[in-house]
């Protein structure tokens, strides 16, 4: 796990969250290598670069393509200052961040499923989760991403105007908020979340909840349901456990020993850490990093025990047809094992005449041992 600092701060500079890698480079430095994860290529190529002499001048160069092998950047300046500079094509391939990527990491972090919903009317902003600290608490999680004072402050003002109640808004830092003003923060109920603060950068590069993240998540809990995060004398459930038994909840420290003999399973996931350990004819299988899309969609269906299209879980819901199979293809092929042409150790799948009504189930085969653990928020 890697705590990130400059990444956070990039994604509030970089119009768009779009540019080409030098400039992605330039904002990241040291951090690029692991913060490539959260990028991912464009089909549209740049049409200017960023001057590369040292000091710059006072242009984005001109992208001229006289041929596949042959493209220049060109300088703007009246008069030219700089040199023309000979490119490769991968420096004109534009980055983006995969902003679902991130909003399913900062939801996960926050104990919540991933949700995905544009805040009608308020350019980069969406609705990423909903936060339920304990029974009967519900509070909405919007992440916005703003690049000037007056777009978060008009972003802030529009989600308190639009929302009845308390709700949790994350940015990528504190820079744009003290262009609020306190009053609409607290009229609002609105509890601001920096994901430089929440965040880390998981091994695989994926964002999880940052090691240094738990006194905020205890403040916040503070704040949205008025009680400490952890009631004098007492510890909250640290996750909920699923086996073929049932569910039951656990504290740290049961966790913690129950995490050290995953061996003993045929089939563990763990969704704190996300990992999922497979054994089979008693051989121990590599170890998977799940993303948060993947744990969330393959939790639901070991929990349900349902038969379930993809496009029926809460994950899959408003995905296409395609896009929910795919996210359910990629999470089996990390927890389960195939047997043959469409035939699966854990996950059954119930064929239809139409390929996207195909359905499928959680069906171990009888003496397995399995187990699912899930955050005790979700």
């Amino acid at each position: 796990m890697r705590k990130t600092q400059r990444l956070w701060q990039a994604l509030e500079r970089v119009p768009g969250l779009t540019a080409v890698s030098a400039e992605w480079r330039e904002h990241l430095g040291d951090e690029w290598d692991v913060a490539q994860s959260l990028l991912r290529p464009r089909q549209d190529l740049a049409t200017s670069v960023p001057c590369p002499s040292v000091p710059k001048c006072e242009c984005a160069h001109t992208v001229v393509t006289h041929a596949p092998n042959d493209i220049v950047a060109v300088c703007r300046c009246q008069p030219e200052r700089c040199d023309r500079r000979q490119l490769e094509r991968a420096d004109i391939v534009v980055w983006e961040v995969d902003r679902r990527k991130l909003g399913a990491g900062v939801a996960a972090a926050l104990g919540s499923g991933p949700e995905w919903q544009l805040a009608d009317g308020l350019p980069m902003t969406w609705r990423i989760g909903t936060y339920v600290p304990s029974a009967g608490f519900r509070f909405p999680i919007y992440l916005t991403i703003q690049s000037e004072d007056h777009d978060f402050q008009r972003t802030v003002e529009g989600l308190v105007t639009r929302n009845d109640g308390p709700f949790i808004l994350a940015a990528p830092t504190h820079d744009l908020l003290n262009s609020v003003g306190g009053a609409v923060l607290e009229r609002g109920g609105v509890s601001f979340v920096a994901l430089s603060e929440l965040l880390a950068l998981g091994k695989d590069g994926s964002p999880v909840a940052a090691e240094s993240a738990a006194p905020l998540l205890d403040r916040l809990r503070a704040a949205l349901v008025g009680e400490p995060a952890t009631p004098e004398g007492a510890e909250l459930p640290h996750c909920r456990v699923v086996t073929l038994k049932g569910t039951h909840t656990m504290d740290s420290d049961e966790y913690k020993e129950l995490v050290a003999r995953a061996s003993e399973y045929d089939l563990f996931i763990d969704g704190i850490s996300r990992n999922a350990l497979r054994r089979y004819d008693g051989e121990a299988m590599a170890p998977e990093m799940l993303t948060p899309g993947e744990f969330a969609m393959i939790a639901e269906y070991i929990e349900s025990r349902k038969i379930m299209r993809p496009t029926g879980t809460k994950v899959g819901t408003g995905k296409t047809a395609d896009t929910a199979r795919k996210l359910f293809d990629r999470g089996r092929r990390k927890v389960d094992i195939s047997l043959q042409r469409y035939v699966w150790l854990y996950f059954r799948t119930h064929k239809a005449t139409e390929p996207d009504a195909t359905a499928f189930e959680f069906s171990p085969p009888e003496g397995t041992s399995w187990c699912l653990i899930l955050p005790a928020q979700t």
